[in-house]
């Protein structure tokens, strides 16, 4: 009986929840890209995510991890340069026996820009949260530790870089403030980002699921969500502008 009456209960939940999947999909297939295209015709939306975490391994941020799940891919240009942004949650297998298990080690943002210059050198920056300078010393054997020039940075950010020159370069307070306008808008205070080869990445831990749209049982402005995009989006192409991103010349 117990059986049964559990049965029935998931394939009413199934019956009830399938309309808000199919009206949430809609939203998302049919909405957003109007959305994005406002920023430029190339500006794209798709609901399965496209930018794989396993192609960003070599920016030497993301932690260990065994599976990823994505969703939300925007992609477009501005300036000249590529942008990418994917929602992902990885997981990795920890414990042993009757005790392994998949445990969350990352839930939030992939953002990453594509330029038209190489970097010289690597430089990663990892807002401080615990053991963080373990983590980059651990991780990052090659790289020296750079020192910050704004005092209240350096107290928030451990960075390393195998180009002390360059990261100076790049890290100045102008960047330093972008890059906490952008943990602000997403809701995080986990921050990381690296500069290799010829890409930005930003990792942005967030609990928050975007691009989900309201429930079919209010009527739905996308309000909210429009406010949201408009705010964060500038967000990101001002990256671009205080680091001259769209520049040819190599730094």
């Amino acid at each position: 009986v117990i059986g049964v009456t559990v049965v029935a209960v998931i394939l009413l939940w199934w019956w009830t929840y399938s309309p808000v999947r199919r009206y949430r999909r809609s939203v998302k297939s049919e909405i957003y890209p109007d959305i994005f295209r406002y920023f430029g015709p190339d500006f794209t939306y798709q609901v399965e995510g496209q930018l794989s975490a396993r192609s960003l391994q070599p920016s030497g941020i993301l932690p260990g991890f065994d599976d990823e799940t994505r969703e939300d891919y925007v992609s477009g240009t501005y300036n000249s340069v590529g942008i990418e942004l994917t929602e992902a949650r990885l997981t990795e297998k920890q414990g042993s026996g009757d005790n392994r298990r998949n445990v969350e080690v990352f839930r939030g943002m992939f953002i990453r820009f594509h330029m038209n210059k190489s970097f010289a050198g690597h430089t990663v920056v990892v807002q401080d949260v615990g053991r963080v300078g373990n983590w980059l010393s651990s991780r990052f054997s090659g790289l020296e530790r750079v020192a910050l020039e704004d005092p209240v940075f350096e107290k928030r950010f451990e960075v390393r870089s195998s180009d002390q020159i360059e990261a100076r370069y790049l890290l100045t307070p102008s960047f330093m403030e972008r890059l906490l306008e952008l943990g602000t808008l997403f809701g995080s205070r986990k921050l990381r980002c690296a500069f290799y080869d010829d890409r930005l990445l930003f990792l942005i831990e967030s609990s928050q699921n975007r691009f989900e749209g309201g429930t079919i049982l209010e009527p739905e402005t996308f309000a909210d969500e429009i406010r949201a995009i408009l705010s964060e989006m500038p967000a990101l192409f001002g990256i671009v502008d205080v680091l001259k991103l769209d520049e040819q010349t190599r730094l």
